[in-house]
């Protein structure tokens, strides 16, 4: 881990690199029975880099007991949402488009 980090680091040639690193975080997956660590931050060559209770990547979001929660949570705030919009919407073409609907 420390090698990939050197590696890493040595890339970092400008202020936008060196400002990706310090954004690194650090999850330490556990079974939820079992709550190993409360909190503990990596120090490596000056650039500290914290464990979080969960990590959002692209498509998916993970807390450290892989319960989903999380990200089922933001799934259904943004269902929610989008279907607020398109409730809106709905309205709006069955007021204009009613004529071209055929009801029977």
């Amino acid at each position: 881990m420390i090698l990939v980090f050197r590696n890493f680091s040595a890339n970092c040639t400008n202020i936008l690199d060196t400002h990706q690193v310090s954004k690194s975080r650090l999850i330490v997956f556990e079974a939820q029975a079992k709550r190993l660590l409360a909190h503990f931050a990596l120090d490596i060559e000056g650039c500290k880099i914290t464990s979080t209770h969960s990590v959002k990547l692209p498509g998916v979001t993970l807390d450290c007991y892989l319960t989903f929660g999380e990200h089922i949570d933001n799934v259904v705030k943004k269902c929610h949402g989008l279907i607020g919009a398109l409730a809106k919407q709905l309205s709006t073409l069955l007021r204009n488009y009613s004529d071209s609907f055929m009801f029977h």
